[in-house]
């Protein structure tokens, strides 16, 4: 709509480049604002899914969050804020996973914002996790201090971390 209108107004050189900004200001704002659900097990299946989408069970020590986008420098901040705020709705949990299915890449950045969370959540005697990694993801993060540092485990799938940490 931006490059249409462009090209009406100021013609087609610049009606383009108008909507290639557009564009490209839509995809950053829209990066910088991933979404983090707040997830729990779908009846007795491996399945798990949003909370506020569907009848699913939750575990009073447990908070799950799939970050649905990879983590970079501009999304790294908002990410911390929206797991800071769930956090802050589920008190009693001291056993936080991360379910990283939907992260296809993690910057430096990223890393030092998760290991910021990590120190911040040892201090209040609860633990960080991670599952559902991808490999790609792991190779990036695998030998750095977000790893070795991490107070919880490295769990392959989410079931896996439910069934050692419920």
């Amino acid at each position: 709509m931006a490059a249409f209108v462009g090209v009406l107004i100021f013609g087609l050189n610049t009606g383009l480049v108008i909507g290639l900004m557009v564009s490209f200001a839509s995809l950053i704002w829209q990066s910088s604002k991933p979404h983090v659900a707040v997830v729990g097990q779908l009846g007795g299946t491996g399945h798990f899914r949003n909370i506020n989408r569907h009848d699913v069970v939750t575990f009073d020590n447990l908070l799950m969050l799939r970050i649905d986008e990879s983590l970079f420098f501009g999304n790294s901040e908002s990410v911390h804020r929206r797991i800071l705020n769930a956090m802050q709705q589920y008190p009693d949990a001291n056993e936080i996973i991360l379910i990283m299915a939907a992260v296809n890449h993690i910057d430096l950045t990223a890393q030092e914002m998760l290991c910021t969370l990590n120190y911040e959540l040892a201090l209040q005697n609860k633990r960080l996790h991670f599952s559902f990694i991808k490999g790609p993801v792991m190779d990036i993060i695998g030998h750095t201090p977000l790893i070795s540092e991490l107070s919880g485990q490295v769990y392959l799938s989410t079931l896996d971390a439910v069934d050692a940490l419920k």
